[in-house]
């Protein structure tokens, strides 16, 4: 279950870093929505492990990816 900090969390990640596509977002429904806005962050967290401009070697992008999986699917705390 998804709870209401992960949301406003993913919804600010959303709204900082995909402005259109946040307003595109909010004209979904409710149940799509919520949803959108997590997987928006999750994703987006990933993609700037991968290609920051101070991109660690890709042994550590691994395990930090590993790890940020590991955390979504709540087997650990961030």
């Amino acid at each position: 279950m998804v709870e209401k900090t992960q949301v406003a969390r993913s919804k600010r990640i959303q709204r900082r870093t995909g402005k259109t596509f946040h307003v595109a977002t909010r004209v979904l429904p409710e149940r799509i929505r919520r949803p959108t806005y997590v997987l928006y962050g999750f994703f987006r967290i990933a993609d700037e492990i991968v290609d920051a401009a101070d991109t660690a070697p890709p042994d550590e992008q691994r395990a930090e990816l590993d790890r940020l999986r590991r955390v979504a699917l709540g087997e650990t705390q961030a």
